[in-house]
């Protein structure tokens, strides 16, 4: 049992060797019990291989090097023996003991490991959905904290434009108080209120991208066109250059393009001591190209972000690049520029993301399918090479017994004391062994004698034919 457990192989071939080695004895005549005994331990050996998980190579060299071996050992029989015909009889034999090797160890071994398949699938199922849930339940938190990542970054462009707008136009109230002083109070306090209100907006969009549980929704997505209504309505001269129709923000690029505007009017109020913008939006054919510059005139300073935290920027080109576009922000000519350029087809992250799912329904039925491949090659291989092998054998068998066969005819044309050569012309290529009749009379003295069926199927009746220095001194009728 311990060899059995710790070297499956092994075992396995000594157990092969013995089978295979007992039946050529028997075929033989040397031992004639306890065949049945070893084949059925070969069985039960190659059944407890294939249910253990080993590999399948070895097992399968060693079922062809023992019908190799086997082939071999017959013909080398049948040389020992001499003549075409018992290296033919090798040939039958090899066929008949192959049988036996592909029927009790090549299909125990098959549906050993249709066994261990079918019950992997069984108890696998359940692991299988464990790990699946799992996943589903990781890639639900990544998509929660994306969605409230995006949530976070929209907040900071939509509301943050929103109040730079308000505080434009407080600025703008502030300055033509026409005198009045309490006018001019409350203007800038309404634009300190905003910059406060700003400043806790920014405290509040850090929070929600770093952790929060409450849920959140999506809101309406203003399109290029109201963005750049309202901050020229605010005081903030826009001019938009367009090449083609404005961005749809029904699709994702068109989303990102209008936010990308948003995101650069909104730094331009901050920071621009004389804000004046250029937009600039143009279709191609494979993408969208989105241009956002300050003209406020040579000699200003460029803005650049630095004068908050910069993080609306950063979203904003993560969001292309994640999009598979570029973007690009920095100081130009006479102010600061935003270039991105988003392809237009945004199913293909979405595409990609999907494929990327767990799907146990796809697992179990590759599962499944491995089984019923497995119960295909349990039928199919072993009645397959079994079936040639007989056939062959069978052909082998064929050839033997009709080569062996003396018509009634030649047989009575033959008579005593015609001279071996003659007689040798008349008769055909094999003979029957000697031995195998059970009812015949004594050979003459000095004579060797030769049998010949004159039935292929039946065998019967058998004719003897007996030589004496080189004549024909006998014939008789004999039977098996």
């Amino acid at each position: 049992m311990s060899l059995r457990h710790f070297l499956p192989h092994t075992a396995l071939a000594l157990t092969t060797a013995t089978a295979l080695l007992h039946t050529l004895a028997g075929i033989h005549g040397v031992l004639g019990t306890g065949l049945t005994t070893c084949w059925i331990t070969v069985a039960v050996t190659s059944y407890h291989v294939g249910r253990w998980n080993v590999p399948l190579r070895p097992a399968a060299v060693l079922f062809t090097a023992a019908a190799t071996a086997t082939l071999l050992l017959c013909e080398v029989l049948g040389i020992i023996q001499g003549g075409p015909r018992q290296l033919l009889e090798g040939l039958w034999h090899w066929a008949a003991t192959t049988v036996l090797l592909l029927l009790a160890g090549v299909g125990p071994w098959l549906f050993g490991r249709f066994w261990r398949l079918r019950t992997e699938l069984n108890t696998g199922g359940w692991s299988i959905a464990e790990r699946v849930e799992r996943e589903r339940d990781v890639d639900i938190e990544r998509a929660r904290l994306r969605e409230r990542t995006r949530i976070a970054a929209e907040m900071h462009d939509s509301l943050g434009h929103d109040l730079a707008l308000i505080a434009v136009r407080a600025s703008a109230l502030e300055m033509a108080h026409n005198g009045d002083p309490d006018q001019a109070a409350a203007a800038g306090e309404l634009r300190e209120a905003t910059h406060a209100a700003t400043s806790r907006l920014s405290d509040i969009v850090r929070v929600l991208r770093e952790g929060g549980d409450a849920p959140v929704t999506r809101g309406t997505d203003p399109d290029i066109t109201t963005v750049i209504e309202r901050t020229s309505a605010a005081g903030v001269p826009v001019r938009w250059l367009r090449e083609g129709p404005p961005p749809d923000t029904a699709t994702e690029a068109g989303r990102t393009a209008c936010r990308i505007v948003q995101e650069a009017l909104t730094n331009t109020m901050k920071h621009a001591a004389d804000p004046r913008v250029t937009v600039e939006t143009a279709q191609l054919a494979a993408e969208l190209v989105v241009t956002v510059r300050e003209t406020g005139g040579a000699g200003q300073q460029a803005t650049a972000p630095g004068h908050g935290s910069g993080s609306g920027l950063a979203e904003l080109r993560s969001l292309v690049e994640d999009l598979g576009g570029t973007f690009e922000a920095g100081p130009g000519s006479d102010g600061f520029v935003v270039t991105a350029r988003l392809p237009r087809d945004d199913g293909a992250t979405t595409a990609s993301a999907a494929a990327q799912q767990p799907d146990a329904a796809r697992k179990r039925t590759e599962a499944a399918h491995r089984t019923r491949r497995g119960l295909r090659r349990l039928i199919v291989v072993p009645l397959a090479l079994a079936g040639v092998v007989s056939v062959l054998g069978a052909a082998v068998n064929y050839v033997v017994v009709a080569n062996s066969v003396l018509s009634h005819s030649e047989y009575a044309g033959l008579s005593t004391g015609t001279p071996r050569p003659e007689v040798d012309r008349r008769l055909p290529a094999f003979q029957e062994p000697d031995g195998r009749s059970v009812d015949q009379p004594p050979v003459p003295s000095g004579a060797s004698c030769q049998y010949y069926p004159e039935n292929v199927w039946s065998g019967e009746p058998l004719y003897r034919l007996c030589f004496r220095d080189s004549t024909l001194v006998a014939k008789d009728v004999v039977r098996r």
